[in-house]
């Protein structure tokens, strides 16, 4: 601004700017989320629209996995009931020969060897059966805290 002084009103310019040309460009973005294997009656429609019974398609395919995620649960609950049931039958063989072992030292004068073996061997057991209560107790803990933060 040329010529202006302080205290007095600035010039203004009388002359317009040259036209200008504006495009303005719009857009918009929708997003649609769902849980679960199937997704609302709306998308299914339009599946069937899109491919020739593309919902019927998509249904069995949920049901083959539901299928075969149940096959794979179930079978994951029978092998950690046998290795259960194998794990108490080792610790009561272990624990039937240890015991049995220090019976045995202490019948033959070795008093002091036969208790300390009958005894860490029953404390051995008495160990682990805590330790895996409490491992037990955690993984519970854990998952209940999974379960209600996705709820």
């Amino acid at each position: 601004m040329q010529g202006h002084k302080e205290g007095s009103p600035p010039e203004i310019n009388p002359k317009p700017p040259e036209a200008a040309t504006f495009t303005i460009v719009a857009s918009q973005q929708t997003t649609v989320e769902f849980r679960g294997p199937l997704p609302p009656p709306e998308i299914l429609q339009a599946y069937n629209k899109a491919l020739p019974n593309g919902a019927e398609r998509i249904v069995a395919m949920a049901e083959r996995q539901s299928a075969h995620r149940q096959e794979i649960e179930k079978t994951v609950v029978k092998g950690n009931a046998a290795v259960q049931k194998f794990g108490v039958v080792a610790a009561l063989l272990i624990t039937l020969t240890t015991v049995g072992l220090g019976f045995l030292l202490i019948n033959n004068d070795k008093d002091a060897s036969g208790l300390a073996v009958s005894i860490s061997s029953l404390a051995c057991l008495v160990g682990v059966f805590i330790y895996g209560r409490r491992s037990q107790e955690r993984e519970r803990a854990e998952k209940a805290k999974l379960f209600h933060d996705e709820s």
